[in-house]
């Protein structure tokens, strides 16, 4: 039976997204068995393996450099990037001839074997014998000239190295697949591709990360003050956040699948900066403790409390990075708000308590259709960067109706993904005409998030949407 690969082992192995992949297979244009994909299905599709233009010999040099920086000084015991680099260049290309020769042999050995089933069965023994000896010659001949290397023995090598910089973790039982690369942390890798897993302080006093690896091996990053009973430790449990991965992991985790499965938390943050986008609207970067950070979905709110004061304001940031948090203020004609344009200084200290809300992506690989109006951006701004973050997704759009104070941001998001599309538009029949275009040709499984007036969820009930698909933000 063919090699298996994981669908985000394949993308990476291809150089390609997996929300390119997921539309291939959506097209039929790639097969898959048990939701995993052959090796010759997937060169069939991508028939060209770089091996001079990899990434990973990138990747070993980024690590490389980020652990001088780190350690503040050169590791002598290791040669410079540069040699590195090369030797790892070299040994590649050896290895690609030798599983080349290795296919080769086991080709042979399979077509010997119908051979020798076909020499049982002859009459003229002595002559199939001569026969079988002149193709054997013929054969080795062919095996000793031919030097070349295919497509599969390649991506046997590409996809060896890829493992020396980066292990591949599945999380069970929800499947989800992500890289650990350098000595990251499992907990910051998952968290960084938009991965929910329970934690709560990230730095190993709470437990909250404590997870059961089921196959692989880990390194121990850091100590940590969580203590771990010996039952615990024989049945494998880890915490993810004091933990890298050596090879290839399984880990059994428990992962939040509702804004209902998060704790509502309090915590403390300093203003970090205060910029403004127009106006009237401003972005407040705040900064939680090391120790305790904001566990959260995309397009869910916090409660800032100022002064007695408490507010809620939209989370416009990924949850990729809880510590790092941006809410988007408008300006009104209250007191708070003004407290929050003039008075709020840098370096001061916020309350907050949170997450709130349920405006949180439902479906993370069908076709997904953003509609925003005016600041009501704001959540659909954190919904956005949380599936690119995933590299789930197999099409993204996004219309924005009124000021789209974020159009450059929105417009290198078109430049620099293959799957993302952006409208701007200006009057609500722009979009009726948009969408009368669109929505013929979208599929039954296209997913809609709308944050703005009610005419929004109008317009696509009108178009035939079942209310099932649409998403309404509260904001």
């Amino acid at each position: 039976m063919q090699e298996l690969l994981t669908i985000t082992r394949a993308a990476r192995l291809a150089g390609v997204s997996r929300s390119e992949l997921q539309r291939h297979i959506h097209d039929g244009e790639l097969e898959t068995f048990e939701g995993k994909i052959t090796v010759s299905n997937l060169l069939r599709l991508y028939p060209v393996i770089d091996m001079d233009s990899n990434p990973m010999l990138e990747k070993v040099k980024k690590i490389k450099l980020d652990a001088v920086k780190n350690k503040g000084k050169i590791d002598t015991a290791l040669p410079s990037s540069t040699v590195l680099m090369s030797r790892l260049k070299e040994f590649s290309e050896l290895l690609i001839t030798l599983k080349f020769q290795l296919n080769q042999h086991d080709n042979l050995f399979k077509a010997i074997i119908q051979q020798v089933e076909v020499l049982q069965q002859s009459d003229n023994l002595e002559t199939e014998i001569n026969n079988f000896y002149q193709w054997l010659l013929e054969q080795n001949e062919q095996l000793q000239n031919n030097n070349s290397a295919d497509n599969k023995a390649k991506l046997f090598v590409k996809d060896t190295f890829l493992r020396f910089v980066a292990a591949q973790v599945k999380f069970v039982p929800s499947g989800h697949e992500f890289f650990v690369e350098g000595s990251d942390s499992l907990l910051e890798s998952a968290i960084r591709v938009g991965l929910k897993p329970n934690y709560g302080c990230s730095s190993g006093n709470c437990g909250s990360c404590k997870a059961r690896l089921v196959s692989g091996d880990v390194k121990k990053t850091c100590e940590h003050d969580y203590v771990l009973s010996e039952y615990e430790k024989q049945m494998g449990y880890i915490l993810m956040c004091s933990n890298t991965a050596i090879t290839d992991l399984v880990i059994e985790a428990k992962e939040a699948k509702h804004p209902t499965d998060l704790p509502i938390q309090e915590l403390r943050a300093i203003v970090k900066k205060k910029e403004l986008l127009t106006d009237s609207l401003m972005i407040l970067h705040l900064q939680t403790s090391q120790t305790k950070t904001l566990r959260f979905m995309a397009g869910q709110n916090i409660r800032l409390e100022l002064e007695s004061e408490t507010v809620d304001y939209p989370i416009i940031s990924c949850p990729c990075d809880g510590r790092y948090l941006q809410i988007q203020v408008k300006k009104t004609a209250t007191d708070l708000s003004k407290k929050m344009f003039d008075d709020l200084q840098i370096g001061q200290t916020v309350l907050f308590t949170g997450p709130y809300g349920d405006f949180v992506l439902s479906s993370y690989n069908n076709p997904i259709v953003f509609i925003a109006q005016d600041e009501a951006f704001a959540p659909i701004k954190s919904l956005i960067e949380h599936a690119i973050s995933t590299d789930t997704p197999e099409t993204l759009y996004l219309y924005w109706l009124g000021e789209q104070y974020f159009d450059k941001l929105c417009r290198s998001w078109e430049d620099a993904l293959d799957n993302f599309v952006y409208t701007p538009l200006t009057k609500l029949t722009e979009l009726e005409q948009q969408l009368s275009q669109f929505l013929p040709t979208a599929s039954d499984s296209t997913e809609f998030y709308l944050s703005g007036n009610d005419e929004l969820e109008a317009i696509l009930l009108n178009h035939g949407i079942h209310k099932s698909k649409i998403h309404i933000s509260n904001f």
